[in-house]
């Protein structure tokens, strides 16, 4: 009987410890700055900005803002095309393109906002809910810039 039940509590050890463990779901692959890019319509976090010689600032849910950027938006397309909604709801259309290999660059251009704004963005850093970057543009003949803060659009 010793050896009945020695037996059947090795044979149930080998069975156990012999079973396969469920693999661990492989991680998805992570997104290129493309892929960040396009997944997504921007608006407008935090702004901080000088244009023409005035000052913007605006901080979304915030009252201390210099202009209401709610209703801006950006979204890029993977054919390198794009629309920009303004702060007053005007849709302009755009063409982008990375302006270097790391993809921390990029310019677009305005169509239909004044002879084509061509905007500059440096130090882009982007996942899928957060793009931040410096912008630089002319404006009324003047040099524009500042720093954006986007988030995805829910």
């Amino acid at each position: 009987m010793k050896h009945l039940l020695f037996l059947f509590l090795t044979i149930s050890i080998l069975f156990i410890s012999c079973k396969k463990d469920k693999a661990d779901p492989e991680p998805a692959p992570e997104k290129d700055r493309t892929e960040l890019l396009t997944g997504s319509s921007w608006q407008i976090k935090h702004l901080n900005q000088a244009q023409s010689g005035q000052k913007f600032y605006y901080d979304r849910g915030g009252s201390n803002n210099t202009h209401d950027y709610a209703k801006d938006l950006l979204k890029f397309n993977t054919d390198g095309s794009g629309v920009y909604t303004s702060s007053t709801g005007v849709d302009y259309n755009f063409t982008w393109q990375f302006d270097n290999m790391e993809k921390t660059e990029l310019s677009y251009t305005l169509a239909g906002y004044g002879s084509g704004t061509l905007i500059k963005l440096e130090n882009i850093l982007i996942d899928e809910n957060n793009f931040r970057y410096s912008e630089m543009y002319m404006y009324d003949g003047f040099y524009s810039g500042g720093s954006i803060y986007r988030i995805s659009k829910p």
